[in-house]
């Protein structure tokens, strides 16, 4: 019994671990974690300088997303490929890295921070969840007694938990930019740019800025999906849209907007002889809908519909 009670954590370790948890689950805005990964490695470890790389898996590549010690701005534009130095081996091995200062490793000497500080030592964890390695934590130049068992413990706790963080704040931001994003053109959809014109449009309003707006159509896109068929339309709009955005500045928005289809006029030969209003019941609108068949929601939905397709065409 008094075994298991010397073996227990102590209360102040697990309230520490607890708050740790609650801060990095709290969020699901990946610059918030970002800061509060940081905030709690500088609570917990007197070290020169403190970073966290991020993996672009497309280019291979860590970049520093945050950094302490007053290096964030000079390490802003600095790369790291996967397999260089030390943050980089870490990442390719998805491995803990602890290098004393008494120990000479060339890697030391391969980081980024290599260039604007000489390194002594070095303690770099990956940020590993169950999709992989999505970044790497990197102290450096820790000062003496900071490498013992109780202070790596703690960082690989933190470095677990950050990883879970960065995973669900990756997932719902997927989830998000599909809510908004065309399936077919992968531009936004029209129901960002509602949304988007709107504020463009009172942020101009109040602080005097001007606002284009843009519309461009294929010609002739009819024809080639009645030669060609639907599969070569989609991947026609596809590559028209992927080039849009190759051409635009990155403050620029592009936008997939399908023109609504007009309904052809139904004529009813013996609406004359009804008796009735022009939207009463029994009679019909320009449509060939019954005007007593439309919901109010639905008329005040298609009446908002239409005062932002005149302020789109305005």
């Amino acid at each position: 019994m008094t075994q298991d009670t010397e073996a227990r954590i102590p209360l102040e370790d697990l309230l520490v671990f607890h708050r740790l948890a609650r801060s990095l689950t709290s969020s699901f805005d990946l610059d918030t974690i970002l800061r509060t990964i940081l905030d709690h490695m500088e609570r917990l470890i007197d070290a020169e300088l403190w970073t966290l790389l991020m993996l672009d898996e497309e280019k291979q590549e860590l970049y520093y997303a945050i950094a302490g010690g007053g290096e964030e701005t000079a390490l802003r534009d600095l790369r790291v490929k996967v397999g260089e130095g030390v943050a980089g081996w870490v990442a390719q091995h998805g491995e803990t890295l602890i290098v004393p200062e008494s120990v000479s490793d060339p890697r030391l000497h391969a980081t980024g921070p290599a260039k604007l500080r000489k390194v002594h030592s070095v303690i770099a964890l990956p940020l590993r969840g169950r999709k992989g390695t999505h970044g790497v934590i990197e102290i450096l130049n820790p000062h003496a007694g900071q490498l013992n068992d109780y202070t790596i413990a703690f960082l690989h706790i933190l470095a677990d938990h950050a990883a879970i963080a960065i995973e669900n704040a990756n997932d719902v931001g997927r989830i998000q930019q599909l809510t908004i994003t065309d399936d077919t053109t992968g531009l936004f959809n029209v129901r960002h740019l509602y949304d988007v014109l709107a504020r463009e449009l009172d942020r101009g309003h109040k602080k005097g800025v001007p606002l284009s707006l843009a519309f461009l159509d294929l010609d002739r896109f009819k024809l080639v999906n009645d030669e060609h068929g639907h599969l070569v339309g989609s991947e026609l709009l596809k590559r028209a849209g992927q080039r849009l955005q190759e051409l635009s500045r990155p403050q620029d928005m592009c936008f997939r907007y399908v023109l609504p289809l007009r309904r052809r006029r139904v004529r009813d030969p013996h609406a004359r002889h009804r008796q009735g209003n022009r939207h009463g019941p029994g009679t019909r609108d320009a449509q060939g809908i019954d005007g007593h068949a439309i919901p109010h929601e639905e008329r005040a939905r298609t009446h908002r519909e239409r005062k932002r397709r005149r302020l789109v065409h305005a």
